[in-house]
């Protein structure tokens, strides 16, 4: 299989990242091919000659995307696109063999290894089902209407690509993002996706701060990303920590702790449904 990671140019630290941890986790019998996919930058000719609401920046990652995806399209083998901040894990090849292998007569369109929810209630339910999954194995869910965004590690059917192509045709103008442009097909039931549940990759260290929006101004990316890690298969609590504390101290107010407090007892371990008998 080739894993396209798109980069810039002018990413050099991004891309010396994703190859040194590719050559360090990945299996040496060749079945995985990692290649490079130049991004668009948001001054690149083609991308000032899109029209829509986004900014120039946005359009760019959409371009990268949609180039990368099409391109796929010229072989029947399998493509795994990513962006340059991903985290491969040992596990992470072998679950998406074993994904690919289980349902290669099943009519599904995209694979994601790692993505963001879009809903609180999910966010728990899927936490308590992650806690539920054996240790060292994975299970694999249909999307279907679950709210999610992000699109920074997913795998492309060859079988379906005919499909996917004319269901991800370009728009007119780009007046939304590339991942909630795909989460909008996957969820009006246009594309079939499963995810792997842990997720099967995560993010390096580089990836904190976004390369779209700074962390200032983007306290949802930084929840996101620690739910994402908190996710994967082994969580780097140090790493989830180092995100949360990017939020001020009086961010959280004193309700919404309490609140928080509340939650965590409901999904801690020790919490039984069963009432005391003492």
């Amino acid at each position: 299989m080739i894993i396209h990671y798109i980069n810039l140019d002018t990413a050099n630290t991004r891309r010396e990242s994703i190859c040194h941890n590719f050559a360090a986790v990945s299996n040496s019998d060749g079945a995985w091919t990692l290649s490079r996919f130049a991004a668009f930058g948001p001054e690149h000719e083609q991308v000032k000659k899109l029209t829509g609401s986004r900014s120039d920046t946005e359009k760019a990652c959409f371009l990268s995307h949609y180039s990368a995806v099409m391109q796929s399209f010229q072989d029947d083998d399998y493509h795994w696109i990513v962006e340059d901040d991903i985290c491969f894990y040992e596990q992470s090849f072998n679950v998406v063999s074993t994904f690919i292998n289980e349902h290669q007569n099943d009519d599904w369109d995209i694979l994601f290894t790692d993505l963001t929810i879009r809903s609180y209630p999910m966010m728990v339910d899927l936490f308590r089902m992650r806690k539920n999954v054996p240790a060292g194995k994975f299970t694999y869910i249909n999307i279907g209407t679950c709210p999610f965004c992000s699109a920074v590690s997913y795998i492309i059917n060859p079988k379906q690509k005919d499909k996917i192509a004319s269901v991800l045709a370009f728009p007119e103008a780009i007046n939304t993002t590339w991942d909630i442009f795909l989460a909008d097909s996957i969820q009006a039931g246009k594309l079939t996706a499963y995810f792997t549940l842990p997720y099967a990759t995560s993010f390096s260290p580089i990836a904190l701060a976004s390369q779209i929006r700074s962390s200032e101004n983007d306290m949802p990316g930084v929840l996101g990303r620690a739910y994402r890690c908190l996710m994967r298969a082994s969580p780097d609590i140090a790493m989830i920590n180092q995100l949360l504390n990017q939020m001020d101290n009086d961010f959280v107010d004193e309700r919404a702790a309490t609140f928080g407090k509340i939650v965590s007892a409901f999904v801690a371990d020790k919490f039984s449904k069963e009432p005391s008998k003492e």
